[in-house]
């Protein structure tokens, strides 16, 4: 017989300390194990008027019956783009259930791009009825990645005209091609905005970046 989900947020440990120092708080814990995996959902809150001071990840930690460390991940939180509060879900794949599992705040190692690096092309947003705001990148010299960030609105009305993807392409000072990726965004699952998040392979800081929607 197939096991059924289990709650086991009481094995769960926050590291207050951490959170006092970064000056956030991590409220609404809960994690879920299934054979296989283990989710841990959750909010982040700031405790400086609504801002964080710098970028952060929260990570979870899951350790075996020795103390063992089996699996681990983040989620990272921006701090151009946070406003306030904001929730999470890291998921762990491991095949046992853990024996206790840690939760905490953590400085992320992220470089931001200034925004005068980043260059969208306004003219096809616009002759496909699309917008793209509150747009923020930044480069991950850990994982050497970009992250982009934005939200992708109708130019008129709540719905998309046609089907599109959402491309950035990054280049260094010579005009080569460092990576690419894209998002998909449908008309019959888009209801007037949509956020926009990927990663973009990216091997070194690139000396520009460039956003734009196409028709697919």
């Amino acid at each position: 017989m197939a096991q059924q989900p289990a709650d086991i947020t009481r094995v769960l440990e926050r590291d207050t300390a951490i959170e006092q120092y970064l000056s956030v708080r991590l409220d609404g814990l809960a994690a879920i194990w299934r054979p296989g995996l283990v989710s841990v959902r959750g909010e982040l809150s700031s405790l400086e008027g609504g801002e964080l001071k710098q970028n952060l990840c929260v990570q979870v930690c899951a350790y075996d019956g020795p103390g063992q460390i089996v699996a681990y991940d983040f989620h990272r939180f921006p701090r151009a783009t946070f406003y306030g509060r904001d929730v999470f879900q890291i998921d762990l794949r491991m095949p046992d259930r853990p024996a206790r599992l840690r939760i905490f705040p953590k400085k992320d190692a992220v470089e931001d791009i200034q925004f005068d690096n980043v260059e969208r092309l306004e003219m096809i947003e616009e002759q496909l009825g699309v917008r793209l705001e509150g747009l923020f990148v930044s480069w991950n010299s850990d994982s050497e990645y970009l992250e982009v960030h934005a939200e992708l609105y109708a130019s008129e009305g709540t719905t998309l005209k046609y089907n599109v993807q959402i491309i950035a392409t990054a280049y260094d000072e010579t005009g080569r091609v460092l990576g690419t990726a894209g998002k998909f965004y449908l008309t019959n699952k888009f209801v007037g905005l949509a956020t926009v998040n990927f990663r973009v392979e990216c091997p070194i800081v690139p000396a520009r970046l460039r956003i734009y929607p196409e028709r697919i």
